[in-house]
């Protein structure tokens, strides 16, 4: 072993050791492997230090980002110190600091696990034991509590304090109890006067200008929550938020895929950018969440299922976020319910045109992801048991609703059931709070959705023309949801130029939809008479679930080298150009055509490449840096 360097400044006042003294070195150059190395030879030559103990559990805190070791070593130390020495220490003791560091690591290590009884309880040490003030600490554990009014009290006193990280704590913190208790306007700005400080900084603010982005969205202020968004992006990376995350979703929303996936590369990038991984637990299945559901609007369905089947089950811990595990769970549970769906609707389109062994196959994959969403179903109920749960899910931009992206929200209404859902849609209509212009046209939309699942067309198609006509760009996807089910009741009632200009709405915004509704396109499919090879592609396109004959519909154009998708007035609505036939088997030339033709009409032109497929599931980064917090509350305390 070299020489230990422990000659780093304030390791004699840490004491203990050479070999401490050296780790404790390493700990504030933020070197954790080395940290963890010379941490663990400390507690073989001695198991009982309370020194060894307590570098160990930063070590895994912050360098392993094992929150469970870390808890273990951490109220090791705690006890040892207690049996050793009392339960008081003052400074200009020896063991004063790492008594004090002991239980500070451990705020911050409860607060990541959700244990904020503990994390109150160790804040009450450090002034119960230590005369030593950190109560701004308080309030983010007194809000995930549900004890509002005791968070707010202390968050509203740490706003005005001297020392510029526990302002900023009690802003935030505000910012997140207004919101959780839906009051709109007043968290609007309470996180507005938080990021006010930040907007023209050049480096700090990311958490602050993100929390606003999310508060402004909160009253539909879609461009300002985007502006804001974009500013937080450009700020060093802090804590666990992610702005490009809250692009991501905010462009999906409005149907601008390319721009999403973009936001998405950022997002990676930005994670990676991060100085640590011990926060990667607060966003981790989020962050894969958000690319299944790209590669699922893109197509990608298989890759989809595997991220979400991956992570259904394993739900991001919710400690720096003002939301819950249970809302994480449910939101992942419908993604992965979304997904298995849509790709057995993808596998019926494939067998449809494919060999009777493969149709077996096929047909048996199919059922078995159908199963998966069965189950993944039942997952998104128990947590919808909760009656304040689904009210704030079929409510707009109402926190305490299950996480995810909003689109996603009325699929919850297949598994609630239609007579559930239009009591909870009635109720939430006559206590809403945001302006009738942004909620009423989303409660429309929902109320459409419910009425379908029940069958009753005229109620589901009145409702769906009304949010049609009122949706915003901010929510194209919801608006391909009402065009469809206008589209379907019109049909119904006969009223066949409305269903058309609805079918050809949807299909150029967001074709894949018909997919995820698992309906059929109604179609007159044409091909030149004298080609029997377009003529068999033009046979098992119209054989496909996808497509359904009828005399009035669009019109389904085979013709060499294409397939279009085309108005009754003979405008396009969406055109395949086909490869080049690669193979003498005109069987194989055929299939290979049919299948293009699925795969390019129903998603959106994303250029998704390996890479991106791999690092989706991979998702790397991690959290702030604790030690820089750490060294502005011991700095405040001294």
């Amino acid at each position: 072993m070299p020489e230990l360097d422990a000659g780093c400044a304030a390791a004699a006042e840490f004491g203990g050791t050479q070999v401490e003294r050296a780790a404790y070195c390493q700990l504030r150059r933020r070197e954790y492997v080395s940290l963890r190395t010379l941490a663990d030879r400390a507690l073989r030559a001695d198991p009982e230090s309370v020194r060894a103990h307590y570098l160990m559990g930063v070590a895994q805190h912050l360098g392993e980002a094992n929150l469970a070791k870390a808890r273990f070593h951490l109220e090791k130390a705690q006890d040892l110190f207690e049996t050793r020495y009392g339960d008081r220490a003052a400074p200009g003791d020896p063991e004063f600091a790492v008594f004090r560091n002991t239980l500070l690591e451990l705020v911050w290590v409860y607060g990541e696990m959700d244990m904020h009884a503990k994390k109150i309880d160790a804040v009450d040490r450090l002034a119960d034991r230590m005369d030593v003030d950190y109560s701004p600490l308080k309030a983010w554990p007194l809000m995930k509590l549900g004890r509002f009014d005791e968070a707010a009290e202390i968050a509203r006193r740490a706003s005005q304090s001297p020392l510029s990280f526990f302002r900023a704590v009690g802003r935030t913190a505000l910012c997140a109890i207004e919101s959780e208790q839906r009051h709109r306007r007043a968290a609007y700005e309470a996180c507005r006067a938080a990021a006010e400080p930040f907007v023209d900084h050049p480096s700090e603010g990311a958490i602050e200008l993100t929390n606003a982005g999310a508060a402004a969205e909160e009253l539909g202020r879609f461009d300002e929550a985007e502006r804001l968004y974009a500013l937080a992006s450009r700020r060093k990376p802090e804590g666990s938020v992610n702005p490009y995350g809250r692009l991501v979703s905010l462009y999906l929303r409005q149907g601008r895929f390319s721009e999403s996936l973009s936001a998405w590369r950022s997002m990676r990038d930005y994670r990676s950018r991060r100085p640590g991984a011990h926060l990667d637990q607060q966003d981790e299945a989020e962050a894969a969440m958000l690319g299944a559901m790209l590669l699922m609007l893109g197509g990608e369905l298989e890759e989809a299922v595997r991220i979400t089947h991956r992570w259904v089950e394993r739900p991001d811990r919710k400690g720096t976020s003002s939301a819950t595990v249970e809302q994480a769970f449910a939101g992942l549970a419908l993604a992965d319910h979304l997904a298995h769906r849509t790709l057995a609707e993808r596998l019926d389109e494939v067998a449809s045109y494919s060999p009777w062994g493969l149709w077996f196959e096929l047909k048996a994959r199919a059922a078995w992801h159908r199963v998966q969403a069965w189950r993944s179903g039942r997952k998104v109920l128990r947590v919808l048991s909760d009656r304040e749960r689904l009210l704030a899910t079929l409510r707009p931009e109402a926190p305490g609703s299950i996480e995810g992206p909003t689109w996603l929200d009325p699929w919850v209404i297949d598994l609630v059931g239609s007579g559930v859902a239009r009591s909870v849609i009635q109720r939430n209509r006559s206590g809403e709070t945001l302006p009738e212009a942004v909620a009423e046209p989303i409660f429309q939309t929902l109320e459409a959705t419910a009425w379908a699942a029940a069958g009753r067309w005229d109620r589901a198609g009145s409702a769906a023309a009304s949010a049609f006509e009122t949706l915003g760009p901010t929510d194209a996807m919801l608006k391909v949801r009402a065009a469809l089910i206008e589209a379907k009741a019109a049909e119904r009632a006969g009223d066949i130029d409305r269903a058309l200009s609805r079918w050809q709405w949807a299909l150029r915004n967001d074709a894949g939809m018909v997919r995820r509704f698992g309906w059929a396109v109604p179609v007159v499919v044409r091909h030149p008479a004298d080609d029997p090879e377009l003529g068999a592609v033009a046979r098992e396109l119209a054989g496909s679930p996808r497509f359904r004959s009828a005399r009035w519909g669009l019109v389904l154009r085979v013709v060499p080298g294409e397939v279009r998708l085309e108005g009754a007035d003979g405008s396009l609505i969406r055109r395949v150009r086909l490869d080049p036939p690669d193979t003498e088997d005109r069987t194989e030339r055929v299939r290979r055509w049919v299948h293009q033709a699925h795969d390019d009409l129903f998603r959106p032109v994303l250029d998704f490449t390996q890479g991106d497929m791999r690092s989706l599931d991979g998702v790397i980064g991690g959290g702030f840096d604790a030690e820089d917090v750490l060294d502005q509350i011991m700095d405040g305390a001294r």
